[in-house]
């Protein structure tokens, strides 16, 4: 078994994401990206990935719509970070965006002395990564690859759960 890590425990090791099955329906057509500031091809890349890993049609939705700045016709999940909303991490963090959610994971990733407390802004960016990869070395998640190939990087179902388990409440 090789890959997968935090990204979501997909164990292909280094699979291309152009190999996903014909039987997989194809991921959803994107014009343009003015949210997320990502290419088309790179947003398309993205959706592949979330389709192979199975991840439910209304979620790919979801995460096109964020990515692009379009409706859904699924609502998008928002939790808010505040004192009333959840304090463990669950869901997809889509990196290159800016989420209200993105900020709780970077609030746990600044307990674990992984991220500047200045970072904390809501946006899945090239410090929020690094600190995700600097956490999931530390804990034996992943250590090597990438975002697509072994989710280094990623904050996917098995990184949560050690953050959830360190700083959640």
């Amino acid at each position: 078994s090789g890959g997968g890590g935090g990204g979501g425990g997909y164990s292909g090791g280094g699979s291309s994401v152009s190999n996903v099955p014909s039987s997989v329906p194809s991921t959803p057509a994107v014009s343009a990206s003015p949210a997320s500031g990502l290419t088309n091809t790179q947003i398309q890349s993205i959706l592949s990935l979330l389709v192979s890993f199975g991840v439910p049609s209304a979620t790919i939705s979801n995460v096109s719509a964020i990515l692009t700045g379009t409706p859904s016709s699924t609502s998008v999940s928002s939790n808010q970070y505040s004192s009333s909303a959840p304090t463990v991490l669950s869901g997809i963090f889509v990196p290159y965006t800016r989420r209200n959610d993105t900020t709780l994971l970077q609030d746990m990733l600044t307990r674990a002395n992984l991220l500047s407390s200045t970072d904390d802004t809501g946006y899945y960016g090239p410090l929020t990564i690094r600190a995700v990869e600097l956490f999931q070395a530390s804990h034996g998640i992943v250590s090597s690859g990438d975002l697509f190939t072994t989710g280094y990087g990623l904050a996917g179902p098995k990184t949560q759960a050690e953050l959830n388990r360190l700083y959640g409440g």
